[in-house]
């Protein structure tokens, strides 16, 4: 219903039937003048005063809505030009009409008196509804619709002379708009928003506004108007009374709302430059921004919010030689003096305390400071509990500094240390960024190191993958065709993760590819890999893998593992699946005069069918989120493998490899790896 009244076709229906409304009431009221006989026109002009009065109110009340951002200063000047119009026209009808005189000029200046009048009050109204529904709270906007509700329900009392309405329901409207007007005028919560140079302009607006208001009063019951009505005078005019009074009411109370808080407001305006300070700190933060940046920022603002008249900011991490960022109104000659003081005098301080010196002439250590000079007062900068700055402020007057201003300083060098830290982690940030840009390309370079395409033969089919936990793994497999009927295929796994570990990745890939060339032989292979794995790597570093050696016309297949994972094997003849747990021992652990009796090669003939699965530990160990809601780890685990090997067995080594890589991955969806995770499938044919 209320959203319905605010439509553009609403506004401009009331607009048109208010002017309708009074043209035709003037016009009655002249003709009223003229002497004829017009009594049957009395109840025809109450109800013409009152669809006049509404259209209009309801028009402006919702043009005001319209206006969503405005200014203080300029609603109340509006309202002091609206309320100039009707005492012009007040003066001119009071001084200039000799009272003697009874004509049209006056008809028609008192009607122009009247409509001008009643028109600025409801303006005046509408714009303070901005001001009153500042907030827009609930209860504000509940009241002040009951209040319009009330002025239209006023207006209409001019029908009264038609309906004779009972003295008993007028005087409780009247009761009721005049709550109503007091609990509004409380409503003055913009006030705060306001700065001092604008309070003191809306105060004398107001005080403006309050004389004319004042002035338009005296004219409104002083002036002989002509009464078109034959009832009293105050029912006639009892909107545009309660307008006005309400108006004047709210005048009032906005001046000596604004009156009482202009002490405070110059205070406020200190808080507001001090806030506005504070953030000017956080905003300095930018791309190319600097350590020498933020301090000279500081000390310009600490300059200025406490009235000082020098001081200076300087890097400092106790070194020798201070290069000294910025200064302001100080020379050297004063300014090392009291540097090499404070540089004394912090030399013992554990927490930095900032330092006070209230009177400089009477300390006997500031001799040779400029006189001009009186109290100074030192601020330590700290970041990550390291002087990493200082600043000192200097005054003209004694006990220059109260604790309110070293309070305040303290809050811009804490935003200062927080830029600092920002500056810090944008640089960081940019830092991440190489690295993961140089990761990316790591993990690029390592996938080249892996094989793209592994061998399919006559005689068997080999699937692989590989994923590492982070950007950058230690899991390594390969192959290589020695010759028409053999080939080496090795699986490992680098102790250690990172960077590091596929770093040592990178070295094993040469490794398999120079030995196996040389000597294929699984206990010759491996011996030499563990003598260049010993002497290359660091001490604490071992690599741990299954090397096979397929020889497809034999139909066998050589192996040997070193502290690998055991190979699950499936023999097709037998129709067994198990794990192949030979002995063995990772590289890199022992010298080779101590490795090699370690050494052990086994043998395996192969038909038809037959399966070997390799992969590394962080396949098996790869864990679900149970794990965190447990005190012990559930892992994926050799038995969950041998399962879906065993539900797979009559398929392709592509699609065991994929079922596999699928389950695990469905173990671990809600944690992700925690190891780098590679597996080899090898199925004969």
């Amino acid at each position: 219903m209320i959203d319905a009244l605010k439509t553009p076709r609403f506004n401009y229906l009331c607009l048109g039937a208010g002017s309708i409304s009074y043209i035709i009431f003037a016009i009655l009221q002249m003709l009223s003048f003229s002497g004829s006989d017009q009594a049957f026109a009395y109840p025809i002009m109450g109800l013409l005063y009152a669809i006049f009065f509404v259209g209009y109110l309801f028009y402006f009340q919702n043009l005001a809505d319209k206006i969503e951002m405005y200014n203080v200063e300029q609603l109340i000047k509006y309202a002091l030009v609206l309320q100039l119009l009707p005492a012009i026209i007040g003066t001119v009808f009071k001084f200039l009409i000799s009272p003697s005189h009874s004509g049209w000029l006056e008809v028609f200046l008192d009607s122009l008196f009247h409509v001008i009048m009643t028109i600025s009050f409801i303006v005046t109204l509408s714009l303070f509804k901005k001001l009153i529904l500042f907030k827009k709270e609930p209860s504000a906007k509940l009241i002040w619709r009951i209040f319009i509700g009330g002025l239209v329900l006023s207006a209409l009392f001019s029908l009264n002379s038609l309906f004779n309405i009972p003295t008993l329901i007028v005087t409780i409207v009247y009761i009721i708009i005049t709550i109503l007007s007091a609990l509004l005028s409380y409503n003055i919560k913009w006030i705060a928003f306001l700065n001092y140079k604008s309070k003191w302009i809306c105060l004398a607006l107001f005080l403006a506004l309050k004389l004319l208001l004042i002035l338009n009063a005296y004219y409104l019951f002083k002036i002989d108007h002509v009464n078109a009505f034959k009832v009293s005078s105050f029912v006639y005019e009892s909107a545009i009374i309660f307008s006005g009074v309400f108006v004047a009411i709210y005048a009032s109370t906005s001046f000596f709302g604004i009156l009482f808080n202009i002490p405070i407001a110059k205070v406020l305006d200190d808080r507001e430059t001090e806030f506005n300070s504070i953030q000017q700190m956080q905003e300095i933060i930018g791309d190319d921004i600097n350590k020498k940046e933020i301090f000279e920022k500081l000390l310009n603002i600490s300059l200025n919010n406490t009235k000082s008249i020098a001081g200076w900011v300087a890097n400092s991490r106790k070194e020798k030689n201070i290069k000294f960022f910025n200064k302001r109104n100080i020379t050297d000659d004063t300014l090392f003096p009291i540097d090499g003081i404070i540089n004394v005098l912090t030399s013992t301080s554990k927490y930095y305390d900032q330092i006070y010196v209230p009177n400089i002439q009477k300390d006997d250590s500031f001799m040779h400071v400029d006189e001009q000079y009186k109290s100074f007062v030192f601020f330590p900068i700290v970041y990550q509990n390291k002087l990493i700055g200082k600043m000192v402020l200097l005054k003209n007057s004694v006990n220059g500094f109260d604790e309110y201003m070293i309070r305040l300083v303290k809050t811009y060098i804490e935003q200062t240390v927080l830029a600092l830290s920002k500056v810090e982690l944008i640089q960081t940030a940019i830092d991440s960024a190489k690295m993961r840009e140089e990761l990316d390309i790591a993990r690029n370079v390592q996938k080249k190191l892996l094989p793209e395409q592994m061998p399919l033969t006559e005689s068997f089919e080999i699937a692989a993958h590989s994923e590492p936990a982070s950007e950058v793994g230690g899991d390594y497999y390969d192959y290589y065709q020695i010759n028409d009927h053999q080939y080496a295929v090795v699986i490992g796994d680098v102790s250690g993760k990172g960077t590091s570990a596929a770093f040592h990745m990178a070295e094993m890939k040469g490794i398999f590819q120079a030995l196996v060339q040389l000597d294929p032989d699984p206990k010759s292979f491996i011996a030499k890999a563990n003598s260049a794995i010993h002497k290359c790597f660091e001490k604490g570093v071992f690599i741990t893998l299954v090397y096979l050696l397929i020889d497809t016309r034999k139909k066998e297949v050589l192996y040997s593992r070193a502290g690998h994972c055991p190979i699950l094997h499936y023999s097709n003849a037998d129709k067994t699946l198990g794990y192949l747990k030979d002995e063995g021992m990772g590289l890199g652990i022992l010298s080779n005069a101590l490795y090699e009796p370690h050494i052990e090669v086994y043998k395996m003939t192969f038909a038809e069918g037959d399966i070997i699965v390799m992969y590394t530990d962080g396949f098996i160990e790869a864990r679900s989120s149970k794990s965190n809601n447990t005190k012990e780890i559930d892992q994926y685990g050799y038995d969950k493998l041998k399962e879906v090997v065993a539900k797979t067995l009559h398929l392709s080594a592509l699609e065991i490899k994929n079922a596999l890589i699928d389950d695990v991955n469905e173990y671990q969806k809600d944690v992700g790896s925690f190891d780098d995770n590679t597996l080899v499938v090898v199925r004969f044919k």
